[in-house]
């Protein structure tokens, strides 16, 4: 590993546990033991940092994404292997970490944003047009509809306003939403499957 990739594993430590708005670029180089000038020499300023985690996080993101999508065995079980992966990043992340990105840096926080959405868009559709071809999802669904009420839903989640985080985490907020979609798309030969792979992956029905 060299130095900048150093840099970003450890800034992403720090700022996972301590919060973005409290680490300065002053912590980063003395938890390396590094100067400042060391420091940026490869990154430009905390901005540019945050820029680099928040693009490192989709090609991450799309990587296992596009491994879930290659090993599911349907289109449930690719669902559930998604949810179970968005289900670990949700409770490993402190809600105040979006906050701070959100609230410091909200045109990088948009650009990343607009992004994901787009990714979570083409997910969701393409695992329902399997799910048509399947047999396992019902045929007379509207998979653009759909994977935009999805992604509107996953926005919600998030919504402090609606659920604020001193009562609702997001993590189970997901894994409540996922139940509604999975039940809500299934066929009538789907809703067996989805009983059988959801106790695979969560140990529970559906």
């Amino acid at each position: 590993m060299d130095l900048k990739q150093k840099i970003v594993s450890n800034a992403r430590k720090l700022f996972l546990t301590q919060g973005i708005k409290c680490v300065t670029m002053d912590d980063i180089a003395r938890h390396l033991g590094i100067s400042k000038k060391t420091l940026y020499q490869h990154v430009d300023n905390k901005e540019h940092l945050i820029g680099i985690l928040l693009k490192a996080h989709v090609t991450e993101e799309d990587r296992i994404i596009h491994e879930i999508r290659a090993q599911s065995t349907d289109a449930i079980d690719e669902m559930l292997k998604i949810g179970k992966y968005v289900l670990e990043v949700l409770r490993a992340l402190p809600a105040q970490t979006i906050r701070d990105i959100q609230k410091y840096y909200a045109r990088m926080f948009a650009d990343w944003d607009e992004i994901h959405r787009e990714n979570v868009y083409s997910t969701v559709r393409a695992n329902l047009e399997r799910g048509k071809t399947q047999g396992l999802y019902r045929s007379n669904l509207d998979s653009d509809v759909l994977a935009r009420i999805y992604v509107e839903s996953i926005a919600k989640i998030v919504d402090e306003t609606l659920f604020p985080p001193e009562k609702y985490h997001p993590g189970d907020l997901y894994e409540h939403f996922l139940r509604y979609h999975l039940n809500g798309v299934v066929s009538q030969a789907g809703y067996a499957q989805l009983q059988k792979h959801f106790y695979e992956h969560f140990n529970e029905a559906a």
